[in-house]
């Protein structure tokens, strides 16, 4: 939203945008140069968050004075109990997870929804004495503050190492030659599925090839990790919401077939 926002230079020259003092962005780690941008513009800065519609809205968030950690969801929202729970036992008798442990988080407060209407069955799974199993994926550092690691139906086993698509597009986004990038599982020969990336050149003009993006990976995350195919698009899809649309890549890393590199 905010990109789009920024978009529209001759509505931004005739408007006078200075009486915003604060903005928040919860639906993704927010660009370094999209906070700059955002600052010049407004003059306010953006503070990165964490919400979903039936848990509360926004359950954690960075402070709008003190400590913010760039690219955390914050911490917990006044009358908010979160939780990072282990994955192997999110049902009854969760146990929870340790400082920097990735788990599921559960999330109780005042905003948590009664249910959802007319599916009594997902409400009994998600909805457990007033606790929101929401199904995402966080870690917690010493300091209280969440980081955000993908959804719990995103993870990747890699021939029996768990992979979190975020984990590899965290560092395909310090690539300087992209500017978006989102990783997907495709169908693997041997190791039964594998990560794909669909990435966005900065400049298509000087677009870095396949090799030069897999490389760049290489030097940087576990090898296990790195993705077997990069493909190149003019912009990711989005869906009717205006987000990523995650689903249609996976249909698009359907179609590739099954690959059949040794790694």
């Amino acid at each position: 939203m905010y990109k789009l926002m920024l978009a529209e230079r001759a509505e931004l020259a005739r408007h006078d945008v200075r009486s915003i003092r604060y903005a928040l962005c919860g639906s993704a780690e927010v660009p370094e140069e999209l906070l700059a941008e955002f600052q010049r513009v407004f003059g306010a800065p953006i503070g990165e968050s964490y919400g979903l519609t039936e848990g509360g809205p926004v359950p954690m968030a960075n402070p709008r004075y003190g400590l913010k950690k760039r690219g955390s969801c914050g911490v917990d929202v006044a009358d908010c109990r979160n939780r990072i729970v282990s994955i192997s036992a999110s049902g009854d008798g969760a146990v929870d997870c340790q400082v920097d442990e990735v788990g599921e988080l559960v999330t109780r407060n005042p905003g948590v929804a009664k249910g959802y209407w007319k599916l009594p069955e997902v409400t009994a799974q998600k909805i457990k004495d007033g606790w929101l199993h929401t199904g995402d994926l966080m870690r917690r550092d010493a300091d209280g503050y969440y980081y955000f690691v993908g959804r719990k139906d995103d993870m990747i086993n890699v021939a029996g190492e768990n992979l979190y698509p975020k984990e590899v597009e965290d560092v395909l986004l310090r690539h300087p030659g992209l500017k978006d990038a989102c990783v997907v599982p495709a169908v693997h020969a041997t190791k039964g599925w594998v990560p794909v990336a669909y990435v966005v050149a900065r400049d298509p003009a000087a677009a870095p090839s396949e090799e030069e993006v897999k490389r760049f990976f290489l030097e940087r995350g576990a090898p296990y990790a790195h993705p077997r195919r990069v493909v190149f698009l003019p912009r990711l899809p989005l869906g009717g919401t205006g987000k990523l649309d995650r689903t249609a890549l996976k249909r698009m890393a359907g179609e590739l077939g099954p690959i059949e590199s040794a790694r």
